[in-house]
């Protein structure tokens, strides 16, 4: 049976975590034309939102 409460890729939340902590989402999300809220949740790895592929190169571009 499959645990959802066990992350299937540790890797991209550290670097969603890492990236939130590091950057000020303030400024990334008015870049994005994204409300800071919704971008602080798809980063937020215990929310169910995510980031889109577009978006992950929009933010790292």
């Amino acid at each position: 049976m499959f645990d959802y409460q066990v992350s299937i890729q540790p890797h991209f939340d550290n670097a969603c975590q890492t990236f939130a902590s590091r950057h000020n989402i303030r400024e990334v999300a008015d870049k994005l034309g994204m409300n800071q809220q919704t971008l602080r949740n798809k980063l937020n790895p215990d929310q169910v939102h995510q980031l889109t592929a577009m978006e992950i190169a929009a933010i790292t571009d």
